[in-house]
Formats: structure tokens, C-alpha cells, sequence
């Protein structure tokens, strides 16, 4: 997972607190504030930080930036939070960058690129409720939403065992809201509708798969898949029909299919897609 984020620590901070905690410097009222609103010593730590990371020096890059800190403990940013939690990611330290990605977030919940380095970072921890419900958060506060971070909360409750709380963000991608659909958010509503063993959703998903994939063989396959899971046969026949319309069935696929029309009953096609499975072999 690249570039996405947010969470809270298991220290049990949650949204709620966060927003209503007197250590918040933003009241989310104007525009956030730039480095330009930093004083000269707070720049200044910021250059020299900048100028370590560029050689590789992240250790002396985030003391650059903590010695301002302890000089000026009431001075405290989120922008040097931030610098300080990316610095600590990339020296290898990422319970101490989750520490200081939470108090970046806590001093300006509205940056979003906040949330989503922590989210990261809280993922890869294996923190996965933390990072869902964060990297949520941080898809709600971008500007120009990207659904690939609601993708990876969605990701995070199910890696969890949760895929009950996967299932609003995965509809809410494939409603085409957010534009139009892979076929990876269906393959992660589908497995989650089979986790939950709710046929109405499974069946729903793969409707909606056909409605905006139809054309694509791959989404008949994912429908046979589901279809065949649950012991739906005559759909999984259905499915694996029109997926051999829009590309050649293997071998194995062709059998797959002589067995559902002998289980449905329908023993000519069955015998024809054998035939076919079988046509090069003396079996």
C-alpha cells in the first residue's frame, strides 16, 4: 500500500476526542495555516531538516526539528509534526512516526495528508481498525477524492475480520459516485457479502458488475465465481457462458461448464462443452 494513511494509536484516541480536545490549535474555521505562519526559528528548523533529508541524514533531520521543540514548547505546528513523523518513517522508526502523525492530526485535523501518511503507516503496523477508520477520514478531506484511499479502509476492516464495516465504503465505490469502478472494489464487495453469508448483497453486487462491466470478460468470470461459491447454478452456467462470448473458455472452464448443465439438467450442452473440453485428447 503506497501513499495513503491515517489512524489513531491504540492509546484510544478517537474522532470524537480529537475534536473536541482543548490541544487542538485549529478550530477548522479560515484556511489552514502555511509555513509562512511559522516563526523564523521554525523555518529555519524546517530548512535544516529538509537539507538532511536530502543526503540521507533522516536521524539529524527529525533532531533538527525536535531541538526547536524542546526550546519552544509552546510553539508547536502541525507542519512540524509532520515533518517529523515523515523524517522518523524513513528512518526506519514508525511507532515513534505514528506519535507524531497523531499530533499533527490532533493540532490540524482538516490536513488530510496527515491522515493519510498515518494511515499508512498504521496499516503496515497491522493497526488495521486505526488505519480504516483514519484513512477514511482522510479520503473525506480531500479536495479531489481519490477512491483508491476508501479502497484500502474498505481493505484494512476486511484484513481485520470486519466486513460488515468494509461493506457502506465498497457500495459507496461502486455507484460510480466516485467514478467509474474497478473491478477489484466488486471482487472486495463480493468476498465480503460471502463472508457475511448475505446471498441479497452477493447478488446484487454481481448485477450491478454486469450492469457497468458487461463488455469485460473478467467480470463474468468474477460472476461464475460467486455464482458457482454459492451453488447457484444455473447463473454460474449463465456466467461462464457469456464469459466464453468474450474470450475462449480453457479446458478446465469448458468442464467447469459441461458439469453445471449436467447438474441443471441440461445434458446436450453438457455433452457439447465436453466434447469441446476433450476434442484434441483420445480420452
Amino acid at each position: 500500500m503506497k501513499n495513503y494513511t491515517a489512524l489513531f494509536v491504540a492509546g484510544v484516541v478517537t474522532i470524537a476526542t480529537l475534536a473536541a480536545s482543548k490541544t487542538i490549535a485549529s478550530t477548522e474555521s479560515g484556511p489552514m495555516e502555511t509555513a509562512d505562519a511559522l516563526e523564523s526559528k521554525a523555518r529555519l528548523a524546517l530548512l535544516t531538516a529538509q537539507k538532511e533529508r536530502q543526503v540521507g541524514n533522516y536521524e539529524a533531520a527529525v533532531e533538527a526539528v525536535l531541538d526547536y521543540l524542546r526550546k519552544n514548547p509552546n510553539r508547536d505546528h502541525y507542519l512540524l509534526r509532520y515533518a517529523l513523523g515523515a523524517d522518523l518513517a524513513r528512518a526506519n522508526r514508525p511507532d515513534d512516526a505514528l506519535e507524531h502523525y497523531q499530533a499533527c492530526i490532533r493540532l490540524e485535523p482538516r490536513f488530510d495528508q496527515g491522515w493519510l501518511n498515518l494511515g499508512e503507516l498504521a496499516y503496515n503496523l497491522g493497526k488495521y481498525d486505526l488505519a480504516a477508520t483514519a484513512l477514511a477520514e482522510g479520503f473525506e478531506r480531500q479536495d479531489e477524492k481519490n477512491p483508491q484511499v476508501l479502497y484500502y479502509a474498505a481493505a484494512a476492516h476486511i484484513v481485520n475480520n470486519a466486513p460488515a464495516k468494509a461493506v457502506p465504503h465498497l457500495k459507496r465505490m461502486i455507484s460510480e459516485t466516485l467514478g467509474r469502478p474497478k473491478l477489484e472494489y466488486f471482487r472486495a464487495l463480493i468476498s465480503s457479502a460471502i463472508e457475511l453469508e448475505d446471498r441479497e448483497l452477493g447478488n446484487a453486487t454481481a448485477e450491478s458488475l454486469f450492469t457497468t462491466m458487461g463488455g469485460e470478460a473478467a467480470a463474468w468470470e468474477l460472476g461464475y465465481q460467486y455464482y458457482a461459491g454459492t451453488e447457484q447454478w444455473h447463473q454460474a452456467a449463465m456466467a461462464l457462458t457469456i464469459t466464453g462470448y468474450l474470450r475462449p473458455l480453457t479446458r478446465s472452464e469448458q468442464t467447469q461448464l459441461g458439469d453445471l448443465f449436467s447438474v441443471i439438467d441440461v445434458p446436450a450442452e453438457a455433452s457439447r462443452h465436453y466434447e469441446a473440453a476433450y476434442a484434441d485428447s483420445a480420452s
